[in-house]
């Protein structure tokens, strides 16, 4: 009979080696679900947040998806970072928290911060604050990464417009 009961004590204790690991892995996959769904970032985006690579991949040039050549961003390893209106140029600072990005600009004393993500080529920024005040439009735009930037003239904007105008006439 005692011999027995060391039989099924073993046995609990081979099932034991496989069943808690099995339990760590679902406890991970849960507590990552819920970070996940309360920083609003998929699995991905949320190890590079973890793991501080939200930074090295921001590094980089990024034009607007949907109008290229309106606005654009380069982000520099230093902290430093050059954003784009047409040709007209606008240096700042840049620091990264968890996946927010904080844009500082020395010159005009302004501050803007955008939730964003990186994942493959495109960048997405979503304003949620703008000089300590929450954003009243929390707008979100796209950025292509690309090797170079093809910024238009305000004469390159101004004949677009006149374009688009001149083919809604003639319709």
């Amino acid at each position: 009979m005692a011999g027995n009961k060391s039989i099924k004590l073993e046995i609990k204790v081979k099932h034991l080696k496989f069943v808690i690991p099995i339990i760590i892995l679902i406890c991970l996959l849960l507590a990552g679900g819920i970070y996940c769904a309360t920083t609003d970032q998929n699995p991905k985006q949320a190890v590079n947040t973890i793991l501080g690579k939200n930074e090295e991949l921001i590094i980089g040039k990024w034009q607007n998806q949907a109008k290229p050549g309106s606005t654009a961003f380069q982000f520099f390893d230093d902290g430093t970072y050059d954003s784009y209106f047409l040709e007209v140029n606008f240096p700042g600072e840049y620091k990264i928290e968890n996946s927010k990005l904080y844009l500082t600009n020395p010159q005009t004393k302004k501050d803007i911060v955008y939730s964003f993500t990186v994942t493959d080529e495109l960048l997405t920024l979503k304003t949620v604050e703008e000089d300590g005040k929450p954003s009243q439009t929390e707008e979100t735009v796209v950025y292509e990464k690309v090797s170079e930037f093809h910024q238009q003239s305000l004469n390159d904007l101004i004949g677009e417009l006149a374009q688009s105008n001149k083919k809604t006439t003639d319709e």
